[in-house]
């Protein structure tokens, strides 16, 4: 299978995401990225949920990772900072993203 996902590209705008969020003050954990799935570990995972995974995200998962983790959490700045973000989105202050088959 040849990726059309650009894997680097992506590690490389989380870090650089995590990075922002530092310089404003903001918490961070440190990017979690860990070996690809092999097609055993996918082919149980499909069993148990009862049915296939799409085909990009097996892509994803067979050739580059298959635990993935990262947090954010900017809060305390954005209350010290209230004019930061419009009012429709000032409520997202922390994000997390946990991918593990």
């Amino acid at each position: 299978m040849t990726s059309t996902f650009n894997f680097e590209l992506f590690k490389k705008r989380l870090d650089l995401f995590l990075e922002k969020i530092e310089d404003l003050g903001g918490e961070t954990d440190p990017l979690t990225i860990e070996k690809p799935a092999t097609e055993e570990e996918i082919k149980a995972v499909e069993t148990k949920l009862g049915y296939t995974l799409p085909p990009h995200f097996r892509e994803v998962l067979l050739e580059n990772t298959a635990h993935l983790e990262f947090l954010w959490y900017l809060y305390h700045f954005l209350e010290e900072n209230k004019d930061f973000l419009p009012d429709e989105i000032c409520g997202i202050f922390a994000g997390k993203l946990k991918l593990l088959l």
